[in-house]
């Protein structure tokens, strides 16, 4: 991957380049050998169309239980930690309907969110107290360092939820990529 020029705003092929756009920079990479018609239809993308699939599934078990989190505990990263959590165990061979019910429970009624009737279908932004955002915090952290994920970027992450982004956080520390 080469950048261009800063003056150079151009996204398409031409020949075996590609350029594309990312970060507000033009890049330019070889062309790649995959097409989509190749993945959608070939027996060698069978395995990945199938995982494809599942994260898909997985996402849409996610979101209602992301809409019943505190909306100031609301993020991107929040809802992708989620999901994850979803693919894993529907990886493991779970049904959506379990995966959905054992989630639903992790995340809001074993964090009393909300000490009323919780009910997995209904939208509900309720307010959570000091021992629920606990219980919420000691969850994702859990997960954080399962998948062995730098400290300072969580406290970061859980302090300013919406505003954390892990690229730009990496460049912050280390914008020349000398550490790595």
């Amino acid at each position: 991957m080469k950048q261009l020029a800063k003056s150079i705003h151009f996204s398409g092929t031409i020949g075996n380049l590609t350029f594309y756009q990312s970060r507000g920079r033009t890049l330019v990479r070889t062309k790649g050998s995959v097409t989509r018609e190749r993945v959608l239809k070939s027996g060698e993308y069978a395995t990945t169309r199938k995982y494809a699939n599942k994260l898909a599934l997985a996402s849409r078990i996610a979101s209602p239980i992301y809409r019943a989190l505190p909306e100031d505990r609301r993020a991107r990263w929040v809802f992708r930690t989620i999901t994850g959590d979803a693919a894993s165990l529907l990886y493991r061979g779970m049904t959506d309907k379990e995966v959905s019910e054992t989630l639903w429970k992790k995340y809001i009624q074993d964090t009393e969110c909300n000490k009323n009737e919780i009910n997995p279908l209904s939208y509900n932004p309720f307010s959570s107290t000091k021992e629920s955002k606990d219980k919420l915090r000691k969850l994702f952290l859990d997960r954080w360092i399962k998948q062995d994920k730098d400290l300072a970027d969580f406290k970061e992450a859980w302090k300013h939820p919406r505003s954390y982004d892990p690229e730009t956080v990496k460049r912050v520390r280390d914008p020349f990529g000398f550490l790595n």
